[in-house]
């Protein structure tokens, strides 16, 4: 790179930066572990777990209806939830809650189907996310926030 001064001198200075180097955990939006639980209405459920250790990535996704299962394992797994963090577009900045309903949204899930939900994140920065939401209607039929 050239730089020319207003005395009309130039210099040329090399960019001495280390070249960016593919990083798997860009796939993740920064996101080094992962995992996210939810119990749904109709006997449904939704199991996501994704690690990235030493540049590798793993995951586990098992999504179950009442009579049926689907289960994925390894690069399958792992490129099913880059995309759907890819498409959620979480980051550090967001509220446990934001990044869980950024998820339902991804995942095509209405927050009227939540019985229990589970949702933990860390982040390459070293912040965590956790939540915890657990609706199943045992005495109460609704939630009456103005009582």
């Amino acid at each position: 790179m050239q730089i020319s001064w207003t005395s009309g001198t130039k210099d040329k200075v090399e960019d001495k930066r280390p070249e960016a180097k593919p990083n798997p955990e860009q796939n993740a939006g920064g996101i080094v572990e992962f995992e996210f639980e939810a119990g749904l209405t109709g006997k449904q459920k939704v199991q996501l777990e994704y690690k990235q250790k030493k540049g590798a990535a793993q995951a586990e996704v098992e999504i179950s209806a009442k009579k049926d299962k689907e289960k994925l394992k390894g690069q399958q797994a792992v490129q099913y939830v880059e995309k759907l963090l890819g498409e959620a577009g979480l980051t550090d900045s967001m509220s446990s809650r934001e990044a869980a309903e950024k998820l339902m949204t991804a995942l095509d899930i209405n927050k009227d189907q939540i019985k229990e939900l589970g949702l933990k994140i860390k982040f390459s920065s070293g912040k965590q996310l956790k939540l915890e939401i657990d609706n199943d209607d045992e005495d109460d039929d609704e939630d009456n926030d103005d009582e």
